[in-house]
């Protein structure tokens, strides 16, 4: 397998009207509400006001980077949480309901925006873990949600479970720390996956998707943009877990879920997309990891649309 069929990607990057990303918003509100959680007076409710008022703007328009910085950082927020919790939502009806309700009570109590890009924000981590779990779900994977200290448990048709471990560095130089956590909590559970399990990055920090209001020249340019990231994260991974990575994992899956502005035109761009890297293994590790990879789709997946209830 050469490198290019081995990061094989999936989801669609798709530049989205305000009017699209509002309608999405106020659906996973309803979504939360309908499962019994609050949601009045959280984070989701402002960025819901916050995106139903840039409906109400004159288009097309300017933007100062420099000095709306702020407010371009709240956007992007907005949508980018807005996106991967309607995403997230797509969980119902697949996964264990007390155990989704839970995780969604801790990520709807999290900051608007946080302000220290080295800090850690639970409500963050436990949203990516979900956005990764209804990605693979809707990749034809089974996910679980399980009281245990793993993050997801994805099966496939003949092969063994594999727990999964999220990570979301800050930045790329904290890449190496954050393998090397994921690498002892596979190790830790090696006795009940005696095969090893998947890492995933997410990387809207270490990109700069999220927080650092990533900005690129033409609209055009995004998609090819967040492909190389996407691979240089995983490639960066595998290179930085070494041996030991190997011992313990079978694959390294790379998420970037947020928004991208783009200056011509002057607008962001919903990103909800993944890549797939096997570890380069042998034996019997290396028959699992195949069967992995192979139900890991290369397809499109569905517009942004496709994630509003109809």
């Amino acid at each position: 397998m050469d490198e290019e069929d081995s990061l094989k990607k999936a989801i669609r990057i798709q530049p989205t009207s305000y009017s699209e990303f509002a309608q999405l918003a106020r659906s996973a509100a309803k979504g939360v509400e309908a499962l019994g959680i609050r949601y009045r007076g959280t984070r989701f409710q402002r960025y819901v006001e916050f995106l139903e008022e840039a409906t109400r703007r004159t288009y097309p328009r300017s933007i100062d980077w420099n000095r709306d910085r702020s407010a371009q950082i709240y956007e992007a927020e907005a949508i980018g949480q807005c996106v991967q919790l309607a995403s997230s939502l797509g969980l119902q009806g697949r996964v264990d309901p007390e155990l989704l309700k839970e995780r969604l009570n801790e990520i709807v109590s999290g900051r608007d925006v946080v302000d220290d890009e080295d800090a850690d924000d639970p409500s963050r981590n436990k949203l990516l873990e979900l956005t990764t779990g209804s990605m693979l779900d809707r990749q034809g994977f089974g996910v679980e949600l399980i009281a245990a200290g793993e993050d997801l448990v994805l099966r496939v048709p003949d092969a063994p479970a594999v727990p999964i471990e999220c990570k979301r560095p800050a930045s790329m130089r904290s890449l190496e720390r954050n393998v090397h956590k994921a690498r002892r909590q596979l190790r830790s559970r090696l006795l009940r996956y005696p095969d090893g399990g998947v890492i995933v990055i997410g990387l809207d920090r270490a990109a700069g998707v999220s927080g650092k209001l990533a900005r690129l020249e033409n609209v055009e340019d995004i998609p090819a943009a967040v492909t190389e990231a996407l691979r240089e994260g995983a490639l960066a991974t595998i290179k930085v877990g070494g041996e030991k990575l190997r011992s313990v994992a079978l694959a390294v899956v790379t998420v970037i879920a947020g928004a991208v502005f783009s200056s011509k035109p002057a607008m962001p761009t919903a990103v909800l997309r993944m890549t797939w890297a096997p570890v380069p293994l042998r034996g019997r590790r290396q028959a699992v990891a195949e069967q992995l990879a192979a139900a890991f789709k290369t397809r499109t997946g569905p517009p942004l649309a496709a994630l509003i209830p109809k």
